[in-house]
């Protein structure tokens, strides 16, 4: 019998499609990876070169990406009071990258990082290399934070502090904040601090309440294609203040959001193809969701049901208890017999479970999670899938 050997990626049965829960680089739909096929084949591509050979300086390139800012703008109804920023450097690129640029902001050199898992933890130690990061957290700084099941209270943040950093969906914890349920601050309760939200693996795939935020950042291997892309959205007001009150120290060009900004983000080469490829997704929901909310509301529904069923049945634990704050993205579980359920799992082309998070169980005295990751690339009937194979499976 082929084995799976705990990570594998390859199907099971060939001549049927692969359903692949990775947290990231994560499924693309079918017909936009069609639709990319024959761009690479140059069969119907209309620019002369395909899209890996496409120069950022063409007037072709420049159509995509004029089309991709309008089309992001419009599925996430982005105010125009909003800058979209192409940056380098991954989501890790940007943990660095909010302290530079905001350490000097209004003479401050202290900020307050909501800790919440293991990306917002990422982060804060990141920051604290620049500034005072204050942390807010349920548990203690010495607690490995792959053990968080919980969202802090997210108490006033210290009127010293420049901005208030929150990931809104934790990929590895399975703790995400919602606004029908268990919203993001607003401003009365920020006391003057810029709220800065890490959306990495939840954006686009619900509505914003735009009026919250200062800055949001993204990157793209979740839903908005392929690696090598993030997303930054800052307040236009916010660019402004930063003119005025530039940092005494340099940042690295790569990280510096006014060079972005001034530059139409184009200072050095973007990653070009990944550029394409998003703009090839959003217009993909565009065509087959009337808007952002009725992709929110299919999100919902393919969470509830996987969470019905790991929820209602004794061979499988969730890690996160409470309804309220159990992320629709990342659903992470501990099962009897892991080994025996994985090879169930690609016996039934069901990959990405298990993806080799760098912890090491062992010492942290727990079971290894798995993660069902529902990101906008699956489907619902294939969502209804997963679902049939959990229900089937038996230690």
């Amino acid at each position: 019998m082929s084995s799976n050997i705990g990570f594998s990626l390859k199907p099971f049965i060939k001549m049927n499609k692969i359903i692949n829960v990775s947290p990231g680089p994560t499924q693309l739909p079918s017909s936009v990876i069609n639709s990319i096929s024959k761009d690479l084949e140059n069969t119907h591509w209309k620019y002369g070169v395909t899209p890996l050979e496409i120069s950022h300086r063409s007037p072709e390139f420049d159509n995509i990406y004029s089309k991709l800012h309008k089309s992001v703008r419009k599925f996430m109804k982005i105010p125009d009071d909003f800058s979209i920023l192409w940056t380098q450097g991954g989501g890790h690129g940007q943990f660095a990258a909010v302290p530079l640029n905001m350490s000097n902001f209004m003479c401050k050199k202290k900020a307050t990082y909501v800790v919440s898992g293991t990306w917002s933890k990422r982060a804060a130690d990141e920051g604290n290399k620049y500034l005072h990061a204050h942390r807010i957290c349920n548990y203690p700084t010495s607690v490995n934070e792959l053990t968080f099941t919980s969202l802090p209270d997210i108490i006033n943040p210290d009127k010293d502090s420049s901005y208030l950093y929150i990931c809104s969906n934790e990929t590895v914890n399975g703790l995400e904040y919602i606004e029908d349920r268990n919203p993001l601050p607003d401003r009365n309760s920020l006391n003057n601090n810029k709220l800065i939200v890490d959306m990495s693996s939840d954006f686009m795939t619900k509505k914003v309440n735009w009026n919250k935020i200062d800055v949001a950042f993204a990157c793209s291997s979740k839903n908005l294609g392929t690696a090598g892309n993030t997303i930054t959205i800052i307040r236009k007001s916010l660019i402004e203040d930063l003119l005025s009150s530039r940092p005494t120290h340099p940042i690295p060009g790569i990280l510096d959001w006014l060079i972005y900004e001034q530059t139409n983000s184009l200072y050095n080469t973007p990653s070009v193809f990944n550029l394409y490829v998003t703009e090839k997704l959003i217009n993909h929901y565009i065509c087959y969701y009337d808007d952002i909310l009725q992709m929110e509301k299919i999100n919902k529904v393919k969470s509830e049901m996987i969470y019905d069923i790991l929820g209602n049945n004794p061979i499988y634990k969730l890690m996160v208890l409470d309804k309220n704050q159990q992320s629709r993205m990342n659903i992470p579980f501990v099962v009897d017999n892991m080994d025996k359920f994985l090879q169930h799992c690609f016996e039934n082309n069901l990959v990405g479970l298990r993806t080799k998070t760098p912890f090491d169980f062992n010492k942290l005295n727990m079971s290894e999670p798995l993660r069902i990751s529902l990101y906008n690339g699956i489907t619902l009937s294939e969502t209804e899938k997963i679902c049939d194979i959990l229900k089937n499976y038996t230690p």
